[in-house]
C-alpha cells in the first residue's frame, strides 16, 4: 500500500491490461450519463469556484509561492519535534501534557488550513492539477484526516474508557506525520522513488543472499552440530577442568549450550545473521575453532582450520552488502537522470563548457608561462616531487638520529618551495578567477598554506603556545599525495567515487528519517515497558 501511495501517478491515467479497460469503461459511462451541470463545472473547484474566480486565483498564487512551502515546512519540522518529545509516561494534568496537546491541536489546525486552501485553489478530485490527483497530496490529506479524527476522539473520550483503545491506535498513526517532509525535500523524494524502483532488482539480490545463507547454514550444521556446548560451574562461569559432558554432570555442574549455535538450520541461520551484522561475530568464530566433538568440552584453538569457514562467510557477506548498496545507488542514479531529462526538480546545474582560448590574448612571456604550467612534463615532474616528499616522510621514526631529522626537515623546505613556485606559476598563467575555479588548485593551495604554517611555527618555536598540536600540521603534509590523483584516469575515478558518496548520502538521510519514525513508534508502543523495567536499552 505504501508503494501505491508514494508513486506520483495520476489516478485517471490509462494503463494497459484490465485496469486500462476498466478506466476507459468508467470514463465512457460517466460521459454518457453525467448531468449537464457536472459537464459545465467539471474544472471548477468543488463545483463552486470557476477557474476565472478572483478568490481562487488569489489562493493559487498564495499556495504556489515558495514562501508558503517554507512556512509549512517549518511547521512540519516543529511538529516532528513535538512528536519526538511525546512519551506515554507523561501523566495527564501536567504542564508538559497540556503543552503537547495544545501544540498537537495547533499543528493539526494549520495543516487542515493548508489542505483547505489547496483544495479551494486546485480542486479536490476533478480538473487539471486537482489536489488528490497527486499521490503526495493524498498522503498529506490522509495524515491530516487522521489528526482530525484523533483530536475528535480525544475530546470525546474524556471519562469514557471504551474509546481509549481507538485513541491509542490513532496516536500510533500520528507518528507518520513526519512523512510530510518527504514531499518538500527534493532529495528525500528522489531517494524514495529510487528505493521503490530498486525493489525488483533488490529481490534478485535477496534471493541470492538466501541461497548463500542456506548453503553456509547447512554446512555449519554438518560441521558444528552438537559441539557448541561447554561446562559451567555453580556460579555459571566456564569450567575447563573436565573433558566430557559426563564428567561435568558428575560434578553437579551444568552442561550449557551457546546462545548462538549450529544445532539445526534455524539456529545456524540466526548465528550467520549475527555474523553478517558484524556484532560479536568473532565470539562465534572462536567457539567454532574451540569445538572438539559432541559432548566433549571445548579446547582453545583445537581446530584452527575452521577459521576458513567463518572468514569465507564474512568475505562473501561483504560482497553481498556491496551488491545491495550498488543496486540502490545505480537505481538512484537512473532516477536522477530521468528527472533531469524531464526537467523536473533539477538538483545540480549543468556543467558549463570551459573556454581554453583565453591564453591567446596573453603577452608572449605570460603565454610561455601558461604553456609551461599545462605541459605534460610539468605534471610529471610535480608528481615525482610529491611522491618523493611522501617517501621522505616515511623515513621518520622514534629516536631517529639528528642528521636524519635535519635532512628530512630541509628536504621538506625544498619540496615546499617547489610547490609554492607551482602555485605562483599557475596564478600567473590562469589568473585568480580561473585558478580558484578548479578544486584541485584550491587543494594545492591548502596544502601549501599548511606547509608554510608548519614551517612558521617550527622556526618561531611557538609550538607550545598555540592551541593546535603542530604534529597535526606535519601529518597534513601527506595531503600532497592527492596531487597524484590529478591525472586524467584517476580524476575520473575520483569524481565517480565522489558522486557515489553523494548519492549514498541521500539514501542514508532517507534511512535515518525512517529510523526516526520507528524510534517514535517504539516510544509509543514500548515506552512504558522500558520505564517499568529500567533496562539499559529501552524506548522510555
Amino acid at each position: 500500500m505504501l508503494t501505491l501511495i508514494l508513486v506520483d501517478n495520476v489516478v485517471t491515467e490509462e494503463k494497459p491490461g484490465y485496469r486500462g479497460v476498466a478506466l476507459r469503461y468508467v470514463k465512457s459511462v460517466g460521459k454518457k450519463y453525467a448531468p449537464s451541470w457536472w459537464k459545465k463545472r467539471k474544472h471548477w473547484s468543488l463545483f463552486l469556484l470557476s477557474p476565472n474566480n478572483r478568490f481562487r486565483q488569489l489562493l493559487q498564487k498564495i499556495t504556489s509561492h515558495r514562501s508558503f512551502d517554507i512556512i509549512i515546512l517549518v511547521f512540519i519540522l516543529a511538529s516532528c519535534v513535538s512528536v519526538a518529545v511525546e512519551n506515554p509516561n507523561i501523566a495527564r494534568g501536567t504542564t508538559m501534557r497540556f503543552v503537547l496537546d495544545v501544540l498537537d491541536y495547533t499543528f493539526s489546525a494549520i495543516f487542515m488550513l493548508e489542505m483547505t486552501l489547496k483544495v479551494l485553489a486546485n480542486g479536490l478530485v476533478f480538473g487539471k492539477g486537482a489536489y488528490l490527483r497527486n499521490a503526495w497530496n493524498a498522503l498529506d490529506a490522509a495524515l491530516v484526516l487522521i489528526s482530525g479524527i484523533n483530536i475528535t476522539v480525544a475530546l470525546a473520550s474524556s471519562g469514557k474508557s471504551r474509546l481509549l483503545g481507538l485513541l491509542k491506535v490513532l496516536r500510533l498513526l500520528r507518528t507518520l506525520r513526519p512523512l510530510r517532509v518527504l514531499k518538500r525535500a527534493r532529495r528525500l523524494k528522489l531517494a524514495v522513488r529510487a528505493v521503490i524502483a530498486s525493489l525488483k532488482p533488490l529481490l534478485n539480490v535477496f534471493l541470492l543472499s538466501c541461497v548463500f545463507f542456506i548453503f553456509y547454514g547447512l554446512l555449519g550444521v554438518q560441521l558444528f552440530r552438537g559441539k557448541f556446548y561447554n561446562c559451567k560451574d555453580r556460579y555459571m562461569k566456564d569450567y575447563r577442568n573436565v573433558t566430557t559432558k559426563a564428567e561435568c554432570l558428575a560434578l553437579n555442574y551444568t552442561w550449557t549450550r551457546r546462545q548462538f549455535n549450529f544445532d539445526n538450520l534455524p539456529q545456524a541461520l540466526m548465528s550467520l545473521f549475527i555474523m553478517y551484522s558484524q556484532d560479536g561475530w568473532t565470539n562465534i568464530m572462536y567457539d567454532g575453532i574451540d569445538a572438539v566433538a559432541v559432548d566433549v568440552q571445548p579446547v582453545v584453538n583445537y581446530n584452527r582450520g575452521m577459521i576458513l569457514y567463518f572468514l569465507s562467510f564474512m568475505v562473501m557477506s561483504f560482497f553481498l552488502l556491496d551488491m545491495f548498496i550498488s543496486t540502490m545507488v545505480q537505481t538512484y542514479h537512473e532516477e536522477q537522470k530521468k528527472q533531469r531529462q524531464t526537467g523536473e526538480d533539477p538538483l545540480e546545474p549543468d556543467e558549463t563548457p570551459v573556454d581554453d582560448s583565453f591564453h591567446l590574448l596573453y603577452s608572449s612571456w605570460r603565454r610561455t608561462v601558461y604553456q609551461i604550467s599545462v605541459h605534460r612534463f610539468t605534471d610529471l615532474f610535480m608528481t615525482v616531487v610529491i611522491i618523493l616528499s611522501v617517501v621522505v616522510m616515511t623515513f621518520e621514526y622514534y629516536n631517529m638520529p639528528g642528521w636524519l631529522e635535519e635532512l628530512i626537515e630541509y628536504s621538506f623546505y625544498v619540496f615546499t618551495a617547489i610547490l609554492v613556485g607551482e602555485i605562483l606559476m599557475k596564478l600567473v598563467a590562469f589568473g585568480l578567477k580561473r585558478f580558484f575555479a578548479s578544486r584541485w588548485n584550491i587543494l594545492d593551495l591548502v596544502v601549501v598554506l599548511v606547509s608554510l604554517t608548519s614551517i612558521l611555527f617550527s622556526e618561531l618555536k611557538v609550538t607550545y603556545e598555540i592551541p593546535i598540536n603542530p604534529s597535526i600540521l606535519r601529518v597534513l603534509r601527506a595531503l600532497r599525495l592527492a596531487h597524484v590523483l590529478k591525472t586524467k584516469k584517476l580524476r575520473v575515478l575520483v569524481m565517480t567515487v565522489v558522486k557515489t558518496l553523494l548519492q549514498v548520502g541521500n539514501l542514508i538521510w532517507l534511512f535515518a528519517f525512517f529510523f526516526y519514525i520507528y524510534a517514535i513508534l517504539g516510544v509509543e508502543l514500548l515506552g512504558h515497558i522500558g520505564f517499568l523495567l529500567k533496562a539499559c536499552f529501552h524506548f522510555a
